[in-house]
């Protein structure tokens, strides 16, 4: 089971969060846990009105971190008030008298409506290279499988 495991590690670019993310990532070798990459949060902020997303807070930490360590950066997401506004709207549970199917549909148009707002697109590209490195991964642990079953 344990060469099914990987992590993604979620920083902010602050100082603070950058030295615990630091020692998520030196846990993760620590425990052979193969990093998949790292997302920096809140990473920026998007305009509620226009969509423009400023720089509120200090940017690149995670970027960096990602470069100085060897670790793929998976990408940045910025805090987006529209994304609020759905997730407070949404439902959480289905209803009693629902069944799952119909929660399942409310939580694919909800994921669907994220994906128009600015950092649903972001979120995409972030998805879209976790993918890669997921499945990069796991041809490198399966060719590796390989080559120790052969020694043996």
């Amino acid at each position: 089971m344990h060469d099914r495991l990987s992590g993604v590690i979620v920083t902010t670019p602050q100082a603070v969060a950058l030295m615990d993310a630091m020692k998520s990532l030196s846990f993760m070798r620590a425990v052979k846990l193969p990093v998949l990459g790292i997302v920096e949060n809140m990473s920026g902020y998007v305009c509620p009105c226009c969509g423009e997303i400023s720089n509120v807070f200090s940017t690149g930490g995670g970027e960096e971190m990602a470069r100085r360590e060897g670790v793929p950066f998976l990408g940045a997401l910025p805090v987006d008030t529209e994304l609020v506004s759905l997730l407070d709207a949404a439902e959480v549970a289905p209803r009693e008298d629902s069944p799952l199917r119909e929660a399942e549909s409310r939580g694919f148009r909800l994921a669907e409506r994220y994906q128009e707002t600015p950092s649903g697109k972001l979120f995409e590209k972030v998805l879209d290279t976790l993918l890669g490195t997921l499945l990069a991964t796991e041809r490198r642990i399966s060719s590796s499988n390989s080559r120790s079953a052969t020694a043996s």
